[in-house]
């Protein structure tokens, strides 16, 4: 027995009254309806029945992919932290983009790790506080799922760019002397200079 209601646009009533017993009427009620008549209203029943049964295996089908999906994403969602062992880098920003996303109705855009990868294709440590760790089985299920950008590379947690690090600390302590030989010239320039220094000479404010 399906359940709810079958609906059909070939709806159909037929309606007979005989003056009889009802006994006689169980007994006969098999020769009531012609034969042909009965042939053609069993054919459109058991239409009627397929197509609800067929629609009720649609139902469960979708609701078997809603499950699934979010299974996957469950699983995954677990499978992020990297407690041993050596993991990837992957954009904070992706994440968030990741985890608000609806696993059936919404669409996630591929990995895109180039806005934390240094001018050298590594992990740029300037960027620590853009990017987060996770565990290598994550990073390849997420690759699988999802892909990744033509531009964006894997960041592996191993390889922090040591480039990157030395180019920071030159520019750091170029920039500190910098600063110390302005605020020398500062002292300097506040002097009142000797004008009978013959080693003295003018210079342009600008």
């Amino acid at each position: 027995e399906l359940e709810g209601r079958v609906k059909s646009k070939d709806a159909y009533m037929l309606i007979y009254k005989r003056k009889e017993p009802e006994q006689h009427l169980r007994e006969d009620l098999a020769n009531f309806i012609p034969s042909h008549l009965r042939t053609a209203i069993e054919e459109q029943n058991r239409k009627h029945e397929q197509e609800a049964q067929n629609e009720m295996e649609v139902q469960r089908s979708e609701a078997d992919v809603i499950v699934q999906a979010e299974i996957r994403k469950e699983n995954l969602f677990r499978s992020l932290p990297c407690m041993e062992g050596d993991g990837f880098f992957i954009s904070t920003d992706w994440l968030k983009h990741w985890i608000s996303l609806d696993p059936i109705s919404d669409t996630c855009d591929k990995v895109n790790n180039k806005l934390i990868s240094s001018q050298y294709g590594l992990p740029d440590p300037r960027k620590v506080h853009e990017m987060k760790c996770i565990s290598e089985e994550a990073w390849n299920a997420i690759l699988v799922q999802y892909g990744q950008k033509e531009d964006s590379t894997a960041l592996p947690t191993t390889a922090l760019c040591v480039q990157t690090v030395t180019s920071e600390c030159k520019d750091r302590v170029q920039r500190r002397e910098a600063r110390d030989l302005i605020e020398r010239l500062k002292e300097l320039l506040a002097q009142t200079p000797d004008p009978d220094d013959r080693m003295a000479f003018w210079i342009s404010k600008q």
